[in-house]
């Protein structure tokens, strides 16, 4: 499965646009999870990620104003 990206934007215009673009979205819903990971540094980092479901199938990811989307999953 692979992830479009569909750039940088606030995570309102990325809801507004997955909305728009999907089928039926009465059935999407989200959840938030940290994904735990180490910089260029080595340094421990933790990252919020949104994740977004339609009818419980992942169709899109937003973190600090970057997004994909699985549009398969559409």
């Amino acid at each position: 499965m692979n992830a479009t990206k569909w750039g940088k934007m606030k995570k309102a215009d990325f809801e507004e646009k997955l909305v728009d673009s999907v089928s039926n979205a009465d059935f999407l819903s989200k959840r938030s999870c940290y994904e735990n990971g180490v910089d260029t540094e080595g340094n421990d980092t933790v990252t919020k990620l949104w994740l977004y479901y339609k009818d419980s199938i992942h169709i899109g990811t937003w973190e600090k104003g970057e997004c994909w989307v699985f549009e398969t999953n559409f």
